[in-house]
């Protein structure tokens, strides 16, 4: 059992598909079953390749940071947290919001497993 870290080919390769078999690892929903990321999915093929494991939440992060600068109209740190607290974005993952700590009010994570030398969603609570 191992954590969103080792969703990464590389895993796989370095462990070997016998070692890596039957890993279970948390991380979230494929991407490609999400109906908002769809358009983010083929513009970024065409301009990067294949998708990496953090290529869709890095956007979505960029993302809400810069709506939350331009919604501040500063660069000042206690102006933007209070604004990501109070925003609700929607991006490629879909609708995301933040609790008063800066924690994400949900966070949508499933159980993976690495069969045949892939990982698959596993189980989704």
């Amino acid at each position: 059992m191992s954590g969103d870290g080792s969703i990464d080919p590389k895993f796989i390769e370095i462990a070997g598909v016998q070692a890596a078999e039957g890993t279970y690892l948390t991380f979230s929903p494929d991407p490609r079953n999400i109906p908002t990321a769809n358009e983010f999915i083929e513009k970024y093929k065409a301009k990067f390749g294949e998708l990496g494991p953090y290529s869709i939440y890095a956007y979505d992060a960029t993302n809400i940071m810069l709506s939350a600068i331009k919604e501040a109209n500063t660069t000042e740190g206690k102006a933007i947290i209070d604004k990501l607290h109070d925003m609700e974005y929607h991006g490629a993952i879909g609708k995301i919001e933040f609790d008063d700590k800066g924690d994400v009010t949900v966070a949508p994570y499933v159980v993976w497993i690495t069969k045949d030398g892939k990982f698959a969603e596993y189980w989704k609570p």
